[in-house]
């Protein structure tokens, strides 16, 4: 390996003459020789000259590999900016249908439905998009009023129902709340009627404390009744029909 600041140029050493010989310029031009001992481990130091063309030739090596990225980049840049667009325009299109889908839950729910909350993703572009959502709604039952309940689960059901595609989940919410208004609907209508036995009864306890004459009527008829099943052995059954009105 050649060190120095410079190149060097080879020479030649004249010939070995006697002293007498030798002229003036010719024993100037005689260069001193000096030995060099080479160690093994000698460190080897470029000189001025040298370590700028190594960087001279460092920075071409990186020029160029920068522009080989950059040329990499300018052909994949253009793309992923698309696949960015198109993940963008999914990510805001899903975003209006599920606050739409949520909205209409709670606007119809009223009192019995809770506020929004959403399952966000991060866009591309850095901002929040909603992917899912839910709405809380009260599908219980009111205690002791089946009529309440009726009415409840009527509006949960419309709740349930009022986006334009419901998901599974609010069907299985609209059944349940169907569910329990066809119970509420059968416990009413096993209360009306007892109601109206109560009153047929208490109408006619009123009517036997009005008129003591029936009881004692009611007393003669049951003595008679030996006289009429005599009778009615020698007389023919009656074939008409006998209507009884159940309430």
């Amino acid at each position: 390996m050649q060190i120095g600041s410079a190149a060097t140029h080879p020479f030649s050493t004249p010939a070995l003459l006697p002293a007498s010989l030798r002229t003036p310029a010719t024993r100037d031009a005689v260069p001193p020789v000096t030995a060099i001992e080479a160690t093994p481990d000698a460190t080897v130091t470029l000189s001025a000259d040298g370590t700028r063309l190594a960087a001279e030739d460092k920075d071409a090596t990186g020029a160029d590999s920068e522009q080989g990225s950059t040329a990499q980049s300018d052909e994949t840049n253009p793309r992923q900016a698309q696949l960015d667009r198109q993940k963008i325009a999914e990510l805001s299109g899903r975003d209006a249908d599920v606050r739409s889908h949520e909205a209409a839950h709670a606007s119809v729910g009223g009192a019995y439905a809770g506020s929004p909350s959403y399952t966000m993703q991060r866009g591309p572009d850095g901002k929040s998009y909603a992917i899912g959502g839910e709405v809380g709604i009260d599908v219980s039952a009111v205690p002791n009023d089946p009529a309440a309940t009726i009415s409840k689960m009527e509006v949960v059901m419309r709740a349930a129902l009022a986006p334009a595609d419901p998901s599974g989940q609010d069907l299985r919410v609209a059944a349940e709340a169907q569910g329990l208004a066809s119970a509420a609907r059968a416990e009413l209508a096993q209360e009306r009627r007892n109601e109206r036995v109560e009153q047929a009864e208490e109408k006619r306890a009123e009517k036997d404390q009005d008129d003591p004459a029936a009881d004692n009527g009611a007393a003669s008829a049951d003595t008679s009744a030996p006289l009429q099943v005599y009778q009615s052995i020698a007389t023919p059954l009656d074939s008409t029909p006998q209507i009884v009105a159940i309430a």
